[in-house]
């Protein structure tokens, strides 16, 4: 790599260093222990010559978390005309009883929220309720709350993963 680049110090060899970053990167992602909650599984199809994406660890990890102690609806379609026109949240003043509790709801639809951003990669069917539902991210009300909840009501029964097609070459490759 020194004689092609003209720099022999690997510290100094954008090459070199994109290389170590590939590794890192491919190391953490697929060897690392949260593997298992973050990444996403693939499924190779031969005959049918599909790949399924899926992340039902992921997913179910954060449904648990959003539908817990909420009674369970079954709905038709992932999102409907109440997501549309939220109004932002409304933060007690300090000192208040309810604060706290509020503080709490909008960390968890901020954190359920930033879990379908990345669950959109394997569920695409998520991406468009979530990036409407974002637009209160910075301040989410309990309406943002019910709407992200009855998305996952929805994903917890009716989660289906990408299968993008590929061709091959005449020559098999």
């Amino acid at each position: 790599m020194g004689i092609a680049t003209g720099l022999s110090a690997p510290n100094e060899n954008r090459i070199v260093q994109y290389l170590i970053g590939v590794i890192a990167t491919v190391y953490t992602t697929t060897c690392a222990a949260w593997k298992k909650f973050l990444g996403c599984e693939y499924e190779l199809d031969v005959v049918n010559k599909t790949v399924g994406i899926s992340a039902p660890s992921t997913l179910e990890a954060i449904n648990n978390e959003l539908l817990e102690g909420v009674v369970i609806i079954t709905s038709k379609h992932i999102y409907s005309e109440a997501f549309f026109g939220i109004p932002q949240g409304t933060v007690s003043p300090v000192g208040d009883d309810s604060r706290e509790s509020f503080l709490a709801m909008q960390t968890l639809v901020r954190r359920g929220l930033g879990a379908y951003i990345w669950l959109g990669r394997a569920y695409p069917i998520a991406v468009a309720p979530t990036n409407i539902l974002c637009a209160n991210m910075h301040n989410p009300g309990m309406q943002t709350l019910a709407c992200l909840r009855y998305m996952a009501m929805f994903m917890q029964a009716n989660a289906t993963c990408v299968e993008p097609h590929w061709e091959t070459s005449d020559s098999g490759v």
